[in-house]
C-alpha cells in the first residue's frame, strides 16, 4: 500500500512545477496568451482529478484494519498518506 501512495509523488511534483511555471509567466506578463489560459484550464482539471484520487485512496487507507505486528506498518502508511 505504501508503494501505491508513493506513486502519487511524481505526478504531484510535476503538477507543482507546472503551477510554478504558470505563476511565473502570469506575474511577468501583462497580456496572457490564449494558449496559456487553456493550459491553466487543463492544469486545474488535472489537479481536481488528483484530488479525487487522493480522497478515494483516503477511504481505502482508513478502511484497512491491522492487528498485532502489522499495526506499525499500517500507521506508517497512514502517515505517508497524510503528509
Amino acid at each position: 500500500m505504501g508503494d501505491a501512495l508513493k506513486s502519487f509523488d511524481g505526478p504531484a511534483i510535476d503538477l507543482s512545477n507546472e503551477i510554478d511555471f504558470y505563476e511565473s509567466k502570469l506575474f511577468l506578463k501583462k497580456n496572457v496568451p490564449a494558449d496559456m489560459i487553456e493550459g491553466i484550464y487543463y492544469l486545474k482539471n488535472r489537479a481536481g482529478l488528483y484530488k479525487k484520487l487522493l480522497l478515494l485512496s483516503n477511504e481505502v487507507v482508513t478502511s484497512i484494519h491491522a492487528e498485532g505486528d502489522q499495526r506499525p506498518a499500517l500507521r506508517d502508511v497512514r502517515d505517508l498518506h497524510t503528509n
